[in-house]
């Protein structure tokens, strides 16, 4: 353990994976496959074989691992979710998205039998489940599962989480991609209803997305709708004070650009001016 920790401190990632591997087989040989340290070895072995790109690597050192925790030790199952959660992303990583599945899957009923359906723990493994979903083409499944944790996350920690506002961003940005602006500015209209019940929301993050309802909006011709969620998320960002005073900057050139595209000239050049006053007081501030 201490060559590979030293192997470290000099950047030798290679020196360090061959230290912890004789860690590994020595913790195994000498002390036998049912201690925690034989565990504890695999798994910084794992870790380096992570750090050199190894992911397949990783995965079975860190089944090898698990194996003793659940089986030999007995931990806890939230601890062993977290061991099958990271297999998963080694898998994943080394594009086994079969045995990734397999892995999220355990994951996911672990933390529903340990924690109950409506924990954040388990919306993690949903989303990390729809990834998947994603990567093999299964769009209708994928949807669905990263819809149930978007509601989860919902219901655990209010519509102005930066969490749920960013699930529910990632939730409409997949229906885009796929051609369904409606479904996609849905998607984000039930986060921005519920967020407005917050009285204390994070102010950028609520701005944030507004900004891509504006988007949506625009895109789908929404004039009306595009003008109102700029504005809104301009309001937010004024609320914030100087501090977002470039924050304003990216949601201005989209609104001066909405407006241009509408023909409203004098609309847009008003906006200009106001994106242009911040440069010129920013550039100001640095000099």
């Amino acid at each position: 353990d201490l060559e590979a920790r030293s192997a470290l401190d000099r950047g030798d990632l290679a020196g360090a994976r061959r230290a912890a591997e004789d860690a590994a087989r020595i913790a195994e040989s000498s002390l036998g496959p049912k201690q925690m340290k034989t565990a504890l070895a695999y798994r910084k072995l794992a870790e380096l074989e992570r750090l050199t790109g190894d992911a397949k690597s990783s995965s079975k050192t860190m089944e090898r691992a698990n194996a003793i925790w659940q089986k030999e030790l007995g931990v806890r199952p939230s601890y062993i979710a977290d061991i099958k959660m990271q297999i998963g992303k080694d898998r994943e990583a080394a594009e086994d998205l079969p045995g990734a599945e397999a892995a999220y899957q355990e994951t996911l009923q672990i933390r529903k039998d340990y924690f109950g359906p409506d924990h954040t723990a388990v919306a993690e493994a949903l989303q990390q489940l729809s990834r998947i979903k994603q990567k093999t083409n299964q769009l209708d499944l994928a949807r669905a599962l990263e819809l149930e944790s978007a509601q989860i996350l919902l219901r655990a920690l209010g519509g102005a989480h930066p969490r749920v506002l960013t699930a529910y961003e990632s939730l409409a940005s997949h229906a885009a991609e796929r051609g369904s602006l409606s479904v996609a500015r849905s998607d984000l209209k039930a986060v921005l209803a519920a967020a407005s019940e917050v009285k204390l929301p994070d102010l950028k993050a609520l701005a944030h997305t507004w900004t891509i309802q504006a988007d949506y909006a625009s895109q789908d011709h929404d004039a009306v709708a595009a003008e109102e969620s700029y504005s809104r998320a301009l309001s937010f960002l004024d609320r914030f004070g100087e501090d977002a005073k470039l924050d304003r900057l990216p949601v201005l050139y989209k609104l001066r650009e909405f407006y241009q595209s509408i023909g409203r000239e004098d609309a847009a050049a008003r906006t200009d001016e106001q994106a242009r006053a911040i440069e010129r007081s920013s550039a100001a501030s640095v000099k």
